[in-house]
C-alpha cells in the first residue's frame, strides 16, 4: 500500500515522503492516526503546500534559536 506520510514517523519516513506499507499498518495505524493519506493527485499537491509551510516554520525556529 502506498501512503504519503503527513508526519515524521520513526523507522519509516519524513514528512511528505510517500512509502510503501503492508495494508494492515496502513489501514489500522497510519490512516486512522491521521499520519498518512492515500497517494492521489489532489494528495500530492495538498501535502506539497503543507511541506512548504513546514519547512518556512522550521527555518524561522532556526532564525531564532
Amino acid at each position: 500500500m502506498r501512503l504519503i506520510l503527513r508526519e515524521e514517523v520513526d523507522h519509516l519516513g519524513r514528512r511528505g515522503d510517500v512509502v510503501n506499507v503492508a495494508r494492515g499498518y496502513g489501514r489500522n495505524y497510519l490512516l486512522p492516526k491521521r499520519l498518512a493519506m492515500e497517494v492521489t493527485d489532489d494528495n500530492l499537491r495538498l501535502i506539497e503546500k503543507e511541506k512548504k509551510i513546514y519547512d518556512a516554520k522550521i527555518a524561522k525556529e532556526k532564525g531564532a534559536a
